[in-house]
């Protein structure tokens, strides 16, 4: 978290924070930014993390740590556990585990070495319990390892050590949070992150032709599955991509395999996903899933913001087009809260977009998945008696508005002279003619096919032209 100060004029910058109740009152009392709790000083902008807007009331940490340590103390005493740990923020169910379960735990070497850089920095002790530290003449181990021989695993999942690659493994799976009907909220972001420690490969959006195809061709090699394709068939209907389990860094740079691997992967996603319980323990599930979020709930933002009572808010985490869509402004989100009513976000969009929101739709229910899990999707809207919308046409239960089908392709001559006259509406006489030049040999080869070399707008012909042969 940053704040900036300059010339009479104050911003915060929140990051990812979880802005619980204690992390509130602890940051309301510290030095730097009490003049601002207490109205002394007002913050003109909080830049702030609005991963999760939905109104839905998330377990805390606490609550999250407890649940997963109740329920790993049900298993058998040589039960093995494994961790995914995707991304970083996971450090305290790391410290509680290995605590309750008095094992440490194996990761792999990348991880060790960044825990270990970060203990190693002078006057930061906060990774010290994560990678040992020297106490007097004594050396007291951290709680993780690289001894594959331990309860606890949280090793990189592409290349899983010969423990944490067993059938008898319990996985731990974090999750958002957990809502009153035992719905689970699986939070968006799991294996995706190109910075994040790992990235799953998913198999992504098929039609049903797609499915057909593919079921002929493993038929031709022997993996036709029934479970298989009923996995398939749940992810059209989802509308989602499929996870196959498995990292991406297994695929190759080309991020391409065999149609006989493909049908091997689905076949054992499916025989392990079938496999509700674990042999060692009947009865207690394969997957432990426990409410964990990083990220702030709407309703701990909004503790957030009130607390300080800035003049505004942008929000960190957004799409200007689906706010304008939706109806969204941060007047409806954080207004109340703010002691500001000019808020420069809602003037971007009103200015991005001065029309009004197109009519949405009220048959994308079935975007909603009806399993036991559920994926929140960031950016909603809050469903909270005080949200107030940017545009009163648009009602309190709209729902998202989906996409329409791509038009069917025109004549070439219809179609050119309308993009002309749109494109010639927009460049003025003063643009270059290398820019006219660009757009009409793009239009051209859009319909004839033969694209060969083109200029590079941001060379002006400088170093784009084909080079003589000697």
């Amino acid at each position: 978290m940053f704040l900036i100060e300059r010339n009479g004029t104050a911003v915060l910058y929140t990051g990812d924070i979880r802005s619980e109740p204690w992390f509130v009152n602890s940051i309301a009392r510290h030095p730097a930014l009490i003049e601002y709790t207490s109205g002394i000083r007002r913050l003109h902008k909080i830049y702030l993390d609005t991963s999760f807007t939905e109104d839905v009331p998330f377990q805390t940490k606490r609550e999250g740590i407890a649940e997963l340590l109740q329920k790993v103390a049900l298993y058998p005493p040589d039960t093995v556990f494994y961790f995914q740990t995707w991304t970083y923020g996971y450090e305290e169910v790391w410290l509680a585990l290995s605590k309750a379960l008095k094992s440490q735990i194996h990761v792999d070497e990348y991880k060790m070495g960044i825990y270990t850089s970060l203990s190693s920095k002078t006057g930061d002790h906060r990774f010290a319990s994560l990678t040992g530290y020297m106490c007097g003449n004594a050396w007291h181990p951290g709680c993780l390892t690289a001894d594959e021989s331990v309860r606890l695993h949280s090793c990189e999942k592409g290349h899983l050590c010969s423990v944490a690659s067993q059938l008898n493994v319990v996985k731990i799976q974090p999750i958002v949070a957990r809502l009153a009907d035992g719905t689970d909220i699986a939070e968006a972001g799991v294996g995706g992150g190109g910075n994040d420690f790992q990235r799953d490969a998913e198999l992504g959006s098929l039609s049903k032709q797609d499915v057909r195809a593919l079921q002929e061709l493993l038929k031709d090699i022997g993996e036709d599955k029934e479970g298989v394709f009923k996995s398939l068939a749940h992810n059209i209907d989802s509308g989602r991509d499929m996870p196959l389990s498995l990292a991406i860094e297994m695929f190759g740079e080309r991020l391409t395999t065999s149609i006989d691997k493909l049908g091997g992967m689905l076949a054992r996603k499916d025989d392990f996903s079938s496999g509700a319980t674990t042999p060692q323990a009947p009865g207690l599930p394969r997957v432990i899933r426990f409410p964990y979020a990083r990220h702030s709930s709407y309703q701990e933002l909004c503790h957030f913001v009130d607390a300080f009572k800035p003049l505004d808010v942008w929000p960190c985490t957004e799409d200007a087009q689906h706010w304008w869509r939706k109806g969204h402004s941060i007047a409806s989100y954080f207004g109340e809260f703010c002691t500001g009513n000019d808020f420069a976000y809602d003037r971007m969009v009103q200015a991005l977009y001065p029309d009004p929101p197109p009519p949405q739709e009220d048959d994308d229910t079935h975007d909603t998945q009806t399993s036991e899990q559920a994926s929140l999707t960031t950016m909603q809207p809050p469903s909270s008696p005080a949200r107030r919308l940017l545009s009163d046409s648009l009602g309190a239960d709209d729902l998202e508005h989906e996409s329409p089908s791509p038009a069917p392709k025109r004549a070439r001559t219809a179609d050119q002279g309308e993009s002309q006259h749109s494109t010639a509406s927009h460049i003025m006489d003063t643009d270059s003619a290398v820019r006219w030049d660009a757009y009409n040999r793009t239009l051209d080869r859009l319909y004839d096919g033969d694209w060969g070399p083109l200029p590079l707008l941001s060379t002006t012909d400088h170093h784009s032209k084909i080079e003589q042969e000697l």
